[in-house]
Formats: structure tokens, C-alpha cells, sequence
């Protein structure tokens, strides 16, 4: 659990109540709290602020800028300029720090205008340790250090432990699904909130009223703007149904409610493979994505048997889970980060497929190179920043081996990436 996530929610938003926190103790620097007077200019100041986003990165925390600790005069406020600083924080954050840091920057104005404090929110990084200039970085006491070795194995340790647990629910949707497994290959995905509670989500989709909550879920996730976005640099004509819009009947669960594109009442089992597509949310918060055709199997193309996989539907469905999982932290005030894992079946042979509404160039064959394993899981646990500000990106981790196995990866750049930055 993200112990930051729930220290934000204290953190002041005016200038008055950063001098009354300062003033009460609530902002002396230590593990989670570190102040700066200023940043200073050039290539040392920017390397040693990617040091402090790195040390915070560990377990979470932020970084105060316009704070002197020392108090000359009995003041500590130093209100600076606000100017473009929080695009060079962010910028600092994504060039100068291995990988690259996930942050969220706000500011508070002081009396003078253009003048003020910037808040620069560090979330508990999955990816964490990270490098800076080859040496990496987590919290002492009170100030950034250098983590010898052992801590760095441990920490990378602890991060390859975090994918068990949602590969064991990947394994559970699979044995829930074997009576419908084929040739074709399939989607398994799944999402769980790290420090979850059982009820979670009970208000979603457990007390009265759960089909309308859950139809308005669908909707938002199918008209997510980011996904949205990407899909209308991928394909030429518009998309029908957003991620996950074709999931129009809600059915209830043992443990919570489905989303499913099948009739009301029919069975999975007599169901035709494309139908087959349920979203099932628990009232814990788990969520599962199953997919009963993401491909063709035992097709011919001139002449050639083949099997394909369509690689944009897959992506296009892990981006409406990530929606998805964004939709119940903000409805749940779950503010920790995600277990997320995905598992493409019978792939062995098979190419990337394109979409007959992607560009002519593309349509005119299979892409790439055959795959070579039976079958392909990514994992990931993801920081809900990095859901709401970067699902490109976290789609990438997911997928991106995949992509890159079968040469399709230039293919999907639209839905692997970060967003178009928007034109001046």
C-alpha cells in the first residue's frame, strides 16, 4: 500500500496552509517529505532534483519547492517563479531518471502573481529502484542516499514478487474458462487493487442498483478519451464501440457483476466465439477479462494455412481494463497502485492480423514474423498515476514483448505509447 496516497489528501493547497503546516511540524523533511528553496539552473541542479524524485520513488512521497527549512528571518516561505517549472520537473522526471518517473506536479499561488510553491507528488513507483547517472537512490531519515547493492537487489526482488499474485488469478480465470477453451486464440487479463478491501467495490456492484452503475462504467470506459484518441490514429474510419463498448447486458455474479456482450441467459458454452466476452467485477475489486476471440485459426492466404491474431483488439481491451481499474480507484478512493496481467492463448505460429479498417498498406497481408512459444503473459503492477497519466505506456510493459515478438510492434505504436501531445 501506498502510505503517501493517504498523506496527500493533508497536504496544504493555499499558501497560508503551508505556513501552518510548516509552523505544526507536518512538513519536516524526512522519508516522504523533502523542501527545497529553489531548484537552481542547468545540468547539475536538474541531476540532482532527478536524485530526489528517484530517493522518493521507493515508498512514495513529495517534494516542496518554495520552502526554506532553515528559516532566515523567521520565514520559511521563498515563493519562486512558477513559469514553465513544473514542465521541467516533468520533463526531468521522464529523461533523467532510469526508467523514466511517473509524477504529478500542482502549485500553489502566493500573494505576488506568477509567484508561488509547486508540489511535486512522487507515487510509490513499481519500477522502482530507479538510476540516476548510474547510481540508485531511496530515503534515509530525512534526506535522499545511495542504495548499496543488497538493497538493490532486494527491492528488485520484491518488484519480480509482485507478478505471483496476479499470475495465480490469471491461472483461476483459465480454469473458469476451460469449458470453452478452442484453436482461436483467447484473451485472459486481470486486474487487482494492491491493499484492496473485500467490499471495495460492494457499492458498485453489489447493492441495489448495480446495473445501471454498471452500464454507466461500461459507457465511461467505452468512451475513454485516451484510448479513443489512440484508436483514431490507428484506424481510418472511427471506431463503433470504444474499448469494451460492445459489453451491453449485465448479469450478477457469486462475487460481484459481469459485463458481458452474450444474450441475457445464454450459455458460454453454445455461445459463438466473438460473443464470448464477459468483464467480471468483484465486489473485492478483482477484476477479470476474458476474450473468447481475439484471432482466426486455420485460416488460408493464398494458398497459405495460417493462424493470426488480431494484436490492436487485444491492446484496445487491455486499455479498457486499465479505464476500468482508473474508474473504480476514482469511485472507490483507492489511490494505491494495480496488479495488472494479461495472457494471449494459441499463438504458436501465428502472425499479427490487421484490422480490415486499418491503412490499405497494412491490410494487404499478415504482418511480421510467426510466433514461436504456445502462448504469451505480461504483468505489471502500475501506480494509478501512471493509469491516468500514461496508459500507452503501461500498455507497453504489458504487451510490448509480444508486439516486438511478432514485428508488429510499429504496428500498434498508436495504442503502446503516450498520447499525442495536443498543438498550440
Amino acid at each position: 500500500m501506498d502510505q503517501h496516497a493517504l498523506r496527500r489528501r493533508w497536504l496544504p493547497v493555499d499558501e497560508a496552509g503551508l505556513l501552518t503546516a510548516f509552523g505544526d511540524g507536518l512538513l519536516d523533511e524526512r522519508n516522504w517529505c523533502e523542501l527545497k528553496k529553489l531548484l537552481g539552473d542547468g545540468k547539475a541542479a536538474n541531476l540532482e532534483l532527478a536524485r530526489d524524485l528517484a530517493s522518493l520513488a521507493v515508498d512514495g512521497g513529495s517534494l516542496i519547492i518554495g520552502i526554506d527549512e532553515d528559516q532566515p528571518g523567521g520565514d520559511p516561505l521563498h515563493p519562486v517563479a512558477l513559469r514553465g517549472l513544473c514542465e521541467r520537473i516533468e520533463q526531468v522526471a521522464a529523461t533523467r531518471a532510469q526508467p523514466p518517473l511517473q509524477i504529478e506536479c500542482s502549485t500553489v499561488a502566493a500573494q505576488n502573481a506568477g509567484m508561488g510553491y509547486v508540489i511535486v507528488h512522487v507515487p510509490a513507483s513499481p519500477l522502482a529502484p530507479h538510476q540516476v547517472e548510474g547510481a540508485y537512490y531511496g530515503r534515509g531519515d530525512k534526506t535522499k542516499r545511495r542504495l548499496p547493492d543488497p538493497e538493490v537487489e532486494r527491492l528488485f526482488a520484491r518488484r519480480a514478487s509482485w507478478s505471483v499474485g496476479v499470475q495465480e488469478e490469471l491461472q483461476r480465470l483459465r480454469a473458469y474458462r476451460a469449458s470453452i477453451e478452442s484453436e482461436t486464440p483467447q484473451l485472459y487479463a486481470a486486474a487487482r487493487p494492491v491493499g484492496g478491501w473485500p467490499e471495495m467495490c460492494r457499492a458498485l456492484v453489489g447493492d441495489q442498483g448495480w446495473e445501471q452503475r454498471l452500464n454507466t462504467l461500461r459507457r465511461q470506459v467505452a468512451n475513454d478519451p485516451a484510448t479513443l484518441e489512440a484508436l483514431g490514429r490507428l484506424y481510418l474510419t472511427p471506431s463503433v464501440d470504444g474499448p469494451l463498448g460492445g459489453l451491453a447486458h449485465q448479469e450478477k455474479t457469486s462475487t460481484g457483476a459481469r459485463l458481458t456482450a452474450r444474450q441475457p441467459g445464454s450459455p458460454a458454452e453454445s455461445t459463438p466465439e466473438w460473443w464470448n466476452v464477459d468483464l467480471d467485477i468483484d465486489e473485492s475489486g478483482l477484476v477479470w477479462l476474458f476474450a473468447g476471440k481475439v484471432g482466426e485459426a486455420n485460416q488460408n492466404y493464398n494458398g497459405v494455412g495460417f493462424t493470426g491474431v488480431y494484436l490492436e483488439v487485444v491492446a484496445s481491451m487491455m486499455r479498457g481494463l486499465m479505464s476500468c481499474a482508473v474508474l473504480l480507484s476514482e469511485a472507490t478512493g483507492h489511490a494505491a497502485s494495480w496488479d495488472i496481467g494479461v495472457t494471449v492463448s494459441n499463438l504458436f505460429g501465428a502472425r499479427a492480423l490487421p484490422n480490415a479498417r486499418t491503412p490499405r498498406t497494412l491490410t494487404l497481408g499478415l504482418i511480421g514474423n510467426p510466433y514461436d512459444a504456445r502462448e504469451y503473459t505480461g504483468t505489471a503492477r502500475v501506480s494509478l498515476t501512471e493509469l491516468m497519466k500514461n496508459p500507452g505506456m503501461v500498455a507497453q510493459r504489458l504487451l510490448g514483448l509480444l508486439a516486438r515478438g511478432m514485428h508488429a510492434d510499429a504496428y500498434l505504436v498508436p495504442l503502446l505509447t503516450a498520447p499525442t501531445p495536443p498543438r498550440e
